[in-house]
């Protein structure tokens, strides 16, 4: 009878000292490769933009393209003080990944406009929100004439209007009271998405439903969304105003909108047809008068052979379209703005050439970088935005 509390004090003893070792191994593992994953990455944790890009950063030995960050973390050469400055913000597109430092736009365009430099201060992931700030933190140490917005069509209206992109937790403005107010002060490094998505165990697909139903994110409406990215694009413009520079928005087309845009120009190139097909393959009643589609705004169809408009009604999954969305927001705003779908969709573009600019759905290849360059280097030219 003795014996009995001994044992199982025993027990209990070797069931926590086991409990104990799995959590050793576990946390040993994840540091394990999130140091690994470190080595790689261009971006560590901010409590205010969610990630930053990494100072002196360069490209790991192994990395097909190569990248080498200044003291500021910008994907440039070291400012210099006696230009004035061309600064481009935007994402992955803009800042040039799987590209090397000169296969990308801003390299480009700092060839076609060489009395500036061009600073390359876009991030990998970036929303339009942590844009803004990025530029709001660093452009008082600058001599900007010129501020670019690259705004990416395929992703740009999720990473605003959501607090979580690529798995880690970001800013999140929100419109009270006709101004925009971040969601949450500041980011936890230990917020349950940081510490789930950031996880190795966890990295595997089957595990994406439960780790959303433990991280619960906060996602905007498109009406919303609109409203937000319209206030930002005004932010972005007052701040440049501020600075005695200009602001030009660029839309970047997702290969998808391109397509569709080359299509509506040239409906008779025989890939149209097909891209068509593949397009509006899910859609029931095509021809009905009060077509309607989640997640799509409404579009003029016609020069696709479609009568009736599709309409959006989230953020979620837009694959196409969003050109759209983005025009309005801008022309609304009375922002000056520049399209490269316009300017290639009136170009009768085979497929094999729209494949060659990009390298997957959203970032262009070196050519493709060059030609984006070149284009919004002639609008400026053409609008008397920089001196030759």
């Amino acid at each position: 009878m003795d014996r009995s509390p001994s044992c199982s004090k025993k027990i209990i003893i070797s069931l926590l000292l086991q409990i104990a070792t799995t959590l050793i191994i576990i946390l040993g593992y994840e540091a394990y490769f999130q140091s690994r994953a470190n080595r790689a990455s261009a971006i560590k944790f901010d409590s205010e933009l969610g990630w930053a890009p990494i100072p002196h950063k360069i490209s790991p030995a192994n990395l097909y393209y190569k990248f080498k960050l200044n003291s500021l973390g910008f994907r440039s050469q070291e400012i210099d003080p006696s230009k004035e400055h061309i600064l481009l913000l935007g994402d992955s597109v803009a800042w040039g990944i799987k590209t090397s430092d000169n296969e990308n736009f801003s390299f480009f365009l700092g060839q076609k406009l060489s009395n500036y430099q061009v600073i390359n201060m876009a991030v990998p992931g970036y929303g339009i929100d942590q844009a803004y700030l990025f530029l709001k933190r660093h452009i008082h140490k600058l001599n900007p004439k010129l501020i670019i917005l690259m705004i990416h069509t395929g992703n740009d209206l999720y990473d605003t209007g959501s607090n979580r992109v690529i798995g880690k937790n970001k800013p999140l403005f929100v419109l009270q009271q006709n101004e925009i107010r971040l969601f949450t002060n500041k980011i936890s490094r230990f917020s349950c998405t940081n510490l789930i998505y950031g996880s190795h165990i966890l990295r595997k697909p089957f595990l994406s439903s439960l780790k959303s139903k433990l991280c619960k994110n906060k996602i905007l409406r498109l009406d919303e969304a609109s409203n937000v990215i319209g206030a930002l694009f005004q932010k972005i413009n007052e701040l440049s105003n501020k600075h005695q520079a200009k602001a030009l928005f660029v839309i970047s087309p997702s290969k998808k909108d391109l397509k569709v845009e080359i299509c509506r120009h040239n409906s008779s190139l025989s890939y149209c047809q097909a891209f068509r097909r593949l397009l509006f393959s899910n859609v029931k009643n095509q021809n009905s008068k009060n077509l309607q589609i989640n997640n799509f705004k409404s579009i003029n169809l016609k020069p696709l052979g479609l009568a009736s408009p599709l309409t959006v009604k989230s953020i979620l999954r837009i694959e196409w379209g969003a050109s759209i969305i983005f025009q309005d927001i801008l022309k609304a705003s009375n922002l000056s703005y520049f399209d490269f779908s316009l300017v290639l969709g009136k170009t009768k573009l085979i497929n094999d050439l729209v494949s060659e600019i990009y390298v997957d759905n959203s970032h262009y290849s070196a050519k493709g970088n060059k030609r984006f360059a070149d284009n919004v280097a002639d609008w400026l030219y053409e609008n008397n935005w920089i001196n030759n």
